[in-house]
């Protein structure tokens, strides 16, 4: 089971100077609301990403429905947190990823890595085309296809390695990058007036 979730959210990120204060505000309801979750959860925010980790056995589904209708977030994705080790130790962990999320292999995908830790030793083109290779060495079934995946597979190089996938059933979603599963996406709603309902459901 997932033992972390990183957290999308909306026009918040647009907010400038004042951004930390509706980060703080987001991070605070989720607080809120996962108090009333079976487990222990830990929220934090981390270079303009918010995470909710968690401690011990949880409920997921539980979780994830309470995560849903929090104000502000738009997407929830189950994600997995790897030490930097090298690259063999995180091509290992991406396989596994597959291997577990994936029972059928027959699908295509496209590796999406991003570098927000810059001294990495690996550009993100070069992390891109040695992630897929090894994916095709211990997955034959699968292909890649850059225009149109099926599958992405995201890999975002920070003090902790983000591991998580997302599921775009046919072109057109994909185009939209809408619709997908391994990760759990809202339409975005409009939080221009945040500060004034932010707490309502709490008196």
């Amino acid at each position: 089971m997932y033992k972390s979730f990183l957290i999308k959210y909306a026009e918040i990120a647009i907010k400038g100077k004042n951004r930390y204060l509706f980060e703080d505000a987001l991070v605070q309801n989720i607080r809120y609301h996962l108090e009333r979750v079976e487990g222990t959860f830990h929220v934090r925010k981390e270079n303009g990403r918010i995470y909710v980790d968690t401690e011990g056995e949880y409920d997921y589904d539980e979780t994830v429905e309470t995560l849903q209708r929090i104000f502000g977030i738009v997407g929830i994705c189950p994600v997995v947190l790897v030490e930097d080790e090298g690259f063999d130790a995180l091509a290992k962990v991406v396989c596994d990823y597959v291997d577990r999320t994936y029972p059928d292999k027959n699908f295509t995908f496209k590796v999406d890595a991003r570098r927000a830790r810059k001294n990495y030793p690996m550009t993100s083109m070069e992390i891109n085309a040695a992630v897929g290779e090894k994916i095709l060495e211990a997955f034959p079934e699968t292909s890649v296809d850059v225009h149109h995946p099926e599958v992405m597979i995201h890999i975002e190089i920070r003090p902790m390695i983000n591991i998580y996938s997302t599921e775009i059933p046919d072109r057109e979603a994909c185009r939209l990058a809408q619709q997908v599963v391994q990760c759990f996406f809202y339409p975005a709603e409009s939080i221009h007036r945040l500060p004034d309902i932010w707490y309502l459901n709490e008196g």
